[in-house]
């Protein structure tokens, strides 16, 4: 083909059809133009195919650990429901001031002792947002959904931190000052029932109506596990929705 272009403008050279010559030679240089836009334009159209074949891919990936972390959330959730009717629980004993409901209350204090915190599988949501391609999706719902999603997670890295150093700084010398281990359930596996440390000394737990910092301490962590069901409550809603959108693309 080239040797073919060639000959022509040798054959206008020669006619000396210099005015002819550089017309083809200009109509030539745009056919040349227009064949690199157009295989510039292919290129480009192939890049855009299999990079969405590729995003498609993280979206069938991410329904599957999307209804796993849906899953999670829901016991989460659950539990952190329980765990605020256990704290109200103690407030009204402490309120009543029953000592018949002691028991009771020594049962579910340990409620308290949970150094709560969120624990988010979601390697590959980080790794689909740290290749860069949110900014590659054009459905403004779906793009959303996945921008609410990213927010929610750092909300609830951040209030994590906040969670933890309550525990640490208010609820832990709480319960160093005011309570008994051995006499309130354990919120983890520690100890099978027959090797769990016993004695100690006593708590007179009727002392205990009365007394201001105790039920500021347990009120606190009520609010702060009322603030945490709200975040995962956010959280629920924003894992439903992406993976209900993410179906219908699969």
């Amino acid at each position: 083909m080239i040797k073919f272009f060639r000959k022509i403008r040798q054959n206008l050279l020669i006619e000396n059809k210099t005015e002819k010559y550089f017309k083809y030679a200009i109509g030539e240089i745009v056919l040349v133009v227009i064949g690199i836009l157009i295989a510039l334009q292919v290129s480009n159209w192939n890049k855009l195919r299999v990079e969405q074949n590729i995003m498609n891919a993280y979206y069938t990936k991410l329904v599957t650990t999307l209804k796993t972390d849906v899953k999670e959330q829901n016991i989460t959730i659950d539990k952190l429901s329980l765990n605020c009717d256990n704290l109200m629980r103690c407030l009204d004993i402490l309120n009543t001031k029953n000592e018949d409901d002691i028991e009771e209350f020594k049962e579910k204090i340990g409620t308290i002792n949970i150094p709560f915190a969120n624990d988010y599988s979601m390697e590959l949501f980080d790794e689909f947002m740290n290749k860069g391609y949110l900014s590659k999706i054009e459905d403004p719902k779906l793009k959303s959904q996945f921008e609410r999603l990213k927010i929610e997670l750092k909300r609830g890295g951040n209030w994590d931190e906040l969670l933890d150093s309550d525990y640490v700084n208010n609820v832990s010398p709480f319960i160093q000052n005011y309570l008994n281990y051995t006499d309130f359930s354990l919120q983890s596996d520690l100890f099978k029932s027959n090797d769990r440390p016993k004695g100690g000394p006593k708590v007179d737990y009727s002392e205990l109506f009365d007394n201001l910092k105790v039920w500021n301490a347990i009120h606190g962590r009520l609010i702060f596990f009322k603030k945490t069901l709200n975040y995962n409550n956010g959280m629920l809603e924003a894992l439903t929705e992406l993976k209900k959108s993410l179906s219908k693309i699969g």
